[in-house]
This record gives C-alpha cells, structure tokens and sequence, in this order.
C-alpha cells in the first residue's frame, strides 16, 4: 500500500491501493516546478510525499505506522558526482534490486539522492533499525538520519529540469532479488555476536598499566550512538588537540571517526561547528593568556 500527502505540513494520508509498492514508485509520475526561488515552500505544500506499507489509519505517525514493504534512505551533501555515486551503488548493493533517483534539492546543494530497496517481506518498527543498518554498512556512505525515523515521509520525483534530463539521472538496478529482511537480521545478529566474541577474547586487565592514548583509542573504536554524539565528538576533538595535533590533522581525523565510528554519522554542518565553537575557545584562552 502507498499512503500520499500534498506537502509535509498535514499528518493525513491519501490511500492508493497497491499491487507492487516498488514499481509503483519506479513508474510514478515526475512532478515539474518552473522555479527553484523558493524551494522550502514547495517542499512544504506542492512537492508529493508517500509512505510504502501499511498504516492502521491513513494518519501518519509512528504508532499508526504497522509496517513498511520498502527501505527508503536519503544520501545528501554527498562528495560525490553523480556518475560516482551510481558506480558506488552499483558496487555496493548490485546483488539487491534498487531504484535511486535524484531529490529536489540535487544539483542545487551537491549531490542528492533517495535510494529505495524492496524487500520480500514487510518490516516492523523494531526491525526498522537493524534493516537500515544493515544497508548502508554495504553502501558506506554518510547518509541522513532522518531515513531511520519510522514514519517518515520521503518525497516522490520532483524536478526544475525537464523529466527527460531527471529520468536519465534515475538509477534502476534489477539485482539478483529483493532485500531479504529475516537473512538481514540473522546477518546483524551475527556480526554482532562475532565482536563480542573478539571483545572478551581480546580483553585482558591491563587498567593499571593503561597509557592516556590506549584509552583514547579504545574509545574512539566503541564510537557512539544517536542522543549523545555532538558531546562525544566535541570531547574527542578536544582531546586531539590536548595530545598535540595541529587543527587541519585533527580536523581529518574527526572527519573519519565520525564516518567509521558515530552513528549515524553527523552532518559536514555539524562537524564544522563544533571544529569551530573548539577553535574560538581556544584561541579566548590564548588571548586571555597573552593579557595576563
């Protein structure tokens, strides 16, 4: 089932019956805007919006959301052509049926993309987040978080260029088959037992010895999760600089612990700011310093 809404502003869903969900988003129809001057606007009340499963009302919310039958992910702020980032997909996941196509702000904000994937059988709320991750660990890209919010809407095909130049960008790979959801969750499920296993037979009580670097970097390798990571990520590039690395190597090195090890990874944005709220206390402190 596919529920629609005008605009992300209402909660209220239209109802359209369904055989295949997938290809029902595949063959949709491309909406065409003349003007990108005010693009926050026509996301907000033109642009079409959907959600693929099944709702037991046609109110969007995460409680009426039972199930959904496609993973819907967001790549945004993606330091990639878009040439490269077809031959990425089509590298990663070409085993999986998928069909990507261009978001409404590509090409206006580097390159964007919504990836959706079928999957053999619906998937709940509580499996939700084992099936995205289990996706883009095979993609490896920094992806917006936003696509692991349950009821979340994604738009459908939009454009300001002609639909003959949008439908050339869309990606359609037939795959090998749908994304198997229960091998998805047994795969997790062992990944997961694999490094608890490494855990405790790599683990040896050597606290009395431990230097302040072997501490750091085994914080860095447990990473964090979401509700805590602009906190962790400030106290790490902090303590980057306190063990005598310049600005520009700390600043690459937190660029790769927050796409290896923060998840999901923080925006660019956000990096940056929290480089730079570091960087104006420091150099207070330095100032204050020479004063005094």
């Amino acid at each position: 089932m596919i529920y629609l809404s005008k605009g992300f502003n209402t909660n209220r869903l239209k109802v359209i019956e369904s055989e295949n969900d997938f290809m029902t988003i595949v063959n949709s129809k491309v909406t065409l805007f003349d003007s990108n001057d005010d693009i926050d606007k026509i996301k907000r009340n033109q642009a079409y919006y959907f959600i693929a499963g099944e709702l037991s009302e046609p109110i969007r919310n995460n409680n009426t959301l039972l199930s959904r039958s496609l993973v819907t992910l967001d790549y945004d702020d993606l330091k990639l052509t878009e040439e490269e980032f077809r031959s990425h997909l089509l590298k990663k996941i070409n085993a999986l049926k998928f069909y990507a196509y261009p978001s409404i702000s590509n090409g206006l904000k580097g390159t964007r993309f919504r990836v959706i994937i079928p999957t053999d059988r619906p998937y709940t709320q509580n499996e939700s987040s084992t099936v995205i991750r289990f996706i883009t660990n095979h993609i490896d890209l920094p992806y917006d978080a936003a696509s692991e919010t349950w009821s979340q809407l994604m738009s459908l095909k939009c454009t300001f260029e002609s639909e003959e130049a949008f439908n050339d960008k869309c990606i359609y790979n037939e795959g090998r088959s749908v994304l198997k959801i229960d091998n998805a969750l047994i795969k997790m499920e062992e990944q997961k037992g694999v490094k608890e296993k490494n855990n405790i037979s790599l683990k040896a009580d050597y606290n009395n010895l431990k230097k302040y670097t072997a501490s750091f970097m085994e914080e860095l390798l447990a990473g964090v999760d979401e509700g805590n990571r602009d906190n962790w990520v400030t106290k790490q590039f902090g303590r980057m600089l306190s063990l005598g690395f310049d600005y520009t190597t700390a600043y690459e090195w937190i660029e790769l612990v927050n796409r290896e090890f923060v998840r999901p990874p923080l925006s660019d944005n956000n990096i940056n700011r929290i480089v730079l709220s570091i960087a104006n206390k420091e150099k207070r402190k330095l100032e204050k310093a020479r004063e005094g």
